[in-house]
């Protein structure tokens, strides 16, 4: 997505159009939408909360509190570290939350998985993923 979608980070907008290609990471400028490091932690909570929910397990409610505050912390720090916008966050979260929550309450154990995920590398480099319930 981030290569697709090519948003300039905005450490770099606020940067000289002569200094743009001159950053530590030139390649990286541009890959700003959306946040995979927001999008990682929050389907980390999302899922660690989701099981633990499911499992009925007493201390639940912690697992989501202490998962979405990490989470929380780690989006504001790439906006406070200037690597992303709020927009890009937000994104990462909602993202991150969806697959979070869906694979472990699609595949809770009912006899059977109820939910297959597959992958598979395209031309050009592009991954395609499918999930088949």
């Amino acid at each position: 997505m981030k290569f697709a979608a090519g948003r300039e980070r905005p450490f770099v907008h606020a940067l000289p159009p002569e200094e743009k290609a001159r950053t530590a990471h030139p390649r990286d400028n541009n890959t700003s939408f959306y946040s995979s490091h927001t999008a990682v932690t929050f389907a980390l909570a999302a899922s660690a909360g989701t099981v633990a929910s499911l499992r009925e397990y007493r201390w639940a409610p912690w697992v989501w509190a202490a998962g979405l505050a990490f989470a929380t912390t780690t989006g504001y720090l790439r906006i406070a570290g200037d690597r992303h916008y709020f927009t890009d966050v937000l994104t990462g979260a909602l993202v991150g939350s969806a697959v979070g929550f869906a694979v472990p309450y699609l595949h809770r154990a009912k006899g059977t998985a109820a939910l297959t995920v597959t992958a598979a590398s395209l031309p050009g480099g592009g991954l395609a993923v499918c999930a088949l319930w």
